[in-house]
């Protein structure tokens, strides 16, 4: 087994702010089937959303490690895929022998009991995995749940329903929802939650800023609420990490050395030889200090017992010693970034984020964008700044985000390609990394192409022999577009990659995989945003199946 120190990952986090490729390969797949809906459910309003649950196509993404015989416990996650596609985030599971287990769409937020439809559609899907991938420990599996936004409420609520199975938990950028009545179940339980500097919803019910909350109103509320379940809960192994600059929608790069050794140190501490869970106690992490947006020294937990109470807690004293290092860039002076037009001019974006301009598209299927800094002006619902706003020297940079990874692929500092999903549709980031006096700062947008009128129709020709051995691997993949236009292949789900050249090899094929393995390959062509216009032709997907 390898182990990872911190600063491994914080060098792996760093190189990733310019690296533009990560690895999207999950081995298996299994389409989940309804549960059906038991009578003692609670309510007509319940029922109802696990009605509405089961009318859903749920599909469970699984990534093991290659070189693991046995799969200690798994990361549960929604389909929110930035971190979990990331190779030093997946370098850090391998050595701890952990999995991921990725389910879209994320799983319904009722989640109110062990006995109700989604715990029991969790157990099957556990079991079934474990069958497809030849791994029979997957079904008893420790897992840790991860949520996002409004799946901050699937991944709170699950440790309640399911103490036995958590060695963890992460909330991003939602809600940390502690159930009072009931704090003795996640007692033990590693716990960090990551909140935006800056988000653009705030703590009330409808996740609107209100009149009297500002961008920084969420990152204040967290800290001072889950500061007082702390001191309320002095059992509770809670940490809060406030990502510098940054908004609601997005993973930063910058926080993977966390998320990476807050997982693994909570296998380390919570799943025992045998795979049994244990209740780590306060004295075995460390403590941060309760203000954020004024860190001090973080300590060992045992010997600083005095400090529980006003102090969050941390896996070792090397996370709390990072989460410090970035709540310190917090106080740097504020810039702003924005994406721009053609002319060089920042461009707002509304509340539902979309870019209200089609990027210039220099290619086919590949566009460039520009952005700039905004010095003079605040950003709506910003806290008040002198003007003008200065920022850091270097270029604005850009990354996909929100699990766009198949939708849009980086292939330079500014330039994209629309990806397999023909969606025209993602999530671009233009950002920057502050400097010495700077703090990081961010801007998301939606990009939703508009439909090609008048464009020519397309279609795509190809029909591989789908049954072939190892041996005849890497193989060529080669189809036709009736405009003429290059297909492109994607690796929809199975142990493979596919090239720049269009070779398909098998990759990261698990030691304990049954053969023969199974590899669903996608041949797409997005059309043409240049003239003369064409449109997308309708991908046509095929399963290989490889015998030894």
């Amino acid at each position: 087994m390898v182990t990872m120190t911190l600063r491994s990952h914080i060098a792996l986090a760093l190189c990733l702010l310019c690296h533009l490729g990560a690895s999207d390969l999950f081995q298996y797949r299994l389409t989940l089937a309804p549960e059906p809906i038991p009578e003692s459910v609670g309510s007509a309003t319940a029922a109802a959303a696990l009605q509405a649950a089961n009318e859903k196509t749920y599909r469970a993404w699984l990534w093991l490690p290659e070189a693991s015989e046995k799969i200690r416990g798994v990361v549960l996650s929604s389909w929110i895929m930035d971190p979990w596609n990331d190779d030093g985030i997946r370098a850090a599971l391998a050595g701890a022998d952990l999995g991921i287990v990725c389910i879209d769409p994320h799983f319904d937020t009722t989640w109110e009991n062990a006995e109700g439809a989604s715990s029991k559609r969790f157990e099957r899907m556990m079991r079934d995995l474990a069958a497809l991938s030849g791994h029979p420990e997957l079904a008893a599996a420790p897992v840790l749940p991860v949520g996002h936004s409004v799946g901050t409420l699937f991944a709170s609520r699950f440790p309640y329903a399911h103490p036995e199975r958590c060695f963890g938990a992460i909330t991003f950028k939602g809600g940390f929802c502690l159930n009072d009545d009931q704090p003795a179940k996640v007692v033990g339980i590693p716990w960090l939650h990551i909140q935006g500097q800056f988000e653009e919803f705030g703590p009330g019910p409808s996740g609107v800023l209100r009149e009297n909350e500002d961008r920084s109103t969420g990152a204040h509320t967290a800290m001072t609420s889950q500061l007082a379940h702390r001191a309320k809960h002095p059992g509770l192994l809670l940490g809060l990490l406030v990502d510098p600059g940054t908004t609601h929608m997005c993973w930063n790069p910058q926080t993977y050395a966390v998320v990476a050794r807050h997982i693994i140190t909570a296998a380390k501490l919570r799943i025992a030889a045998d795979g049994s869970l244990r209740p780590v106690a306060v004295a075995e992490g460390a403590f941060g200090s309760g203000d954020v947006f004024h860190p001090g020294t973080p300590l060992l937990a045992k010997d600083a017992p005095e400090k529980n109470a006003g102090s969050f807690w941390y896996g070792d004293l090397d996370i709390a010693q990072e989460v410090t290092r970035l709540h310190q860039l917090t106080g740097k002076k504020t810039q702003f970034v924005a994406l721009a037009d053609a002319k060089g001019k920042p461009v707002d974006v509304g509340h539902d984020l979309r870019l209200k301009f089609t990027p210039a598209f220099d290619g086919p299927d590949t566009f460039t964008l520009v952005g700039a800094f905004v010095t003079d002006k605040i950003p709506k619902k910003f806290p008040a700044e002198a003007l003008p706003i200065g920022h850091a020297d270097g270029p604005i940079r850009f990354r996909t985000g929100r699990s766009t990874s198949r939708a849009l692929t980086q292939i330079d500092a500014d330039t994209f390609r629309l990806g397999w999903d023909g969606r025209g549709q993602g999530m671009i980031l233009a950002w920057h990394p502050g400097d010495g006096t700077y703090r990081p700062a961010e801007q998301p947008a939606r990009l939703m192409l508009p439909d090609l009128k008048g464009a020519t129709a397309q279609t795509i020709a190809w029909e591989p022999a789908t049954t072939i051995t190892a041996a005849q691997l890497p193989l060529v993949l080669t189809a036709t577009a009736s405009s003429g236009l290059t297909v492109r292949f994607a690796v929809v789900y199975g142990p493979a990659v596919i090239d720049e050249q269009g070779r398909l090899a098998l990759a990261e094929v698990p030691r304990n995989a049954p053969w023969p393995l199974s590899i669903e390959v996608g041949a797409f062509q997005v059309g043409s945003y240049v003239a003369p216009l064409v449109a997308k032709a309708e991908p046509v997907v095929k399963t290989f199946v490889v015998t030894k």
